[in-house]
Parts: structure tokens; sequence; C-alpha cells
């Protein structure tokens, strides 16, 4: 419980304000190696802020993709951060640091949605808090919110699946990697993905038409 209490103490103190999801998010990037940067972080939990410096970028922006315009994004955000220094000492290999925090990230992620699930099975009608009214254009919010809405009635590992390969144009491997599976499940899950997806938007054709647009469902590796 102290260990606990002492990296969200180390999170609080590297990220006094939590960067807001319409905002850009300012650091002062970390300029040494991942190596370095492990090592570090495995001596001493002070080392919290140069994590935060190194990857608040990919944070940010994973957990919006997959999340989407959330009311609680700054809060996943600080979550995933408090994660990663709870569990930096089983990372063994510098190169995978960032492939692990990105896998952190959609495994915290993983988390809210399923909370959220049942919050709906036993709140029917009701509706956690979700989308954010931070000022975008109001063409680009609508479709965020269209998006979304459909993705919202996927199972959370499809819709992990469909975000990370659609929004986050990852490799089907580095998609299979960050939600923990093997290739072929990743694969089996995307198409089971797309498949839902497109009968979900078949009542809006503008919508299924940005998806697919260049190609974007099928094929690629």
């Amino acid at each position: 419980m102290q260990q606990c209490q002492r990296d969200e103490n180390a999170v609080n103190k590297s990220h006094p304000v939590k960067a807001s999801s319409s905002a850009v998010v300012a650091t002062i990037a970390w300029q040494g190696s991942d190596t370095e940067l492990l090592r570090r972080l495995q001596e001493s939990t002070s080392a919290a802020a140069l994590l935060y410096d190194r990857f608040a970028e990919d944070v940010n922006r994973t957990v919006r993709r997959t999340l989407g315009p959330d009311q609680e994004h700054d809060d996943v955000v600080h979550e995933v951060f408090i994660q990663l220094l709870r569990s930096v000492h089983r990372v063994r290999e510098a190169e995978k640091l960032r492939g692990w925090v990105i896998s952190v990230a959609i495994n915290t992620v993983r988390g809210v949605l399923r909370k959220r699930t049942i919050f709906r099975r036993f709140h029917v009608g009701k509706e956690p808090p979700e989308m954010s009214s931070a000022a975008e254009d109001h063409a680009g919010r609508d479709l965020l919110r269209r998006t979304f809405a459909v993705l919202n009635r996927l199972p959370v590992e499809l819709r992990l699946a469909f975000t990370l390969r659609y929004l986050e144009s990852h490799t089907l491997p580095k998609v299979a990697e960050h939600l923990g599976c093997s290739l072929a499940t990743a694969k089996r899950r995307l198409k089971k993905a797309e498949q839902r997806f497109t009968a979900l938007v078949s009542d809006d054709p503008a919508l299924y038409e940005l998806m697919a647009e260049g190609g974007r469902f099928g094929g690629g590796q």
C-alpha cells in the first residue's frame, strides 16, 4: 500500500497539471536513451518526470484513439502513468519500453471500457461520462461522436482491435502485441470487428465510406 501511494505521489509531482484531451501536450522531451531512462526508473520513482516527458504524447494519443473524446481522459492518462511506475521493474529490455508503455495504456483503457459495459448492464437508460465537450470544429466533433457511438456498441476486445488497426494504423503484429494475444487471434478479432462495425453503420453510409476510404478495411500487414 505504501509503495502504491509513493507511485501515485511521484506521478502527481511529475504531472501536476493533467493534460487536457483537447490541448497539445507540452513537455520537455527526454534527450537520453531508453536504456538510461529504464535504469533510472528502476532505481527510483523520482525519475517519474522523465517517464512522463518521454511518453506523454504516446499515452495521450493512445488513450484518445482507443477511448475517444472523453471527459475522463485526463484521469485515465494519470492512471496509466501510475500503472507504469508500479510495473516498470518487469521490463528487461530497453528497446521494448515504448511498446510496453502503449500496452499498459491499452490495458488501462480496457479496464475502463469493461467497467462501463457493466455500468450499462445494471443502469439501463443511463450512460457513463464519455464524450467531451472540448471545442473542435462542428463537423469533426460530429464525426467523432458518430464513430465512437458505433464503437461503444462493440465488445471491448473487438473495439480495441479495431481502433488499434484503423485509428492508430498499427500493423497486425503490433495489434497482437499490444492486445497480448497471438497474431491469429488478433486477425479473428479484427475480422469480427469489421463485420460488426459494417453492420452497425449500415444506416450511416457516409461514415462507413470515410472509414473504408483508401482500403482501410481488410488486407495489409
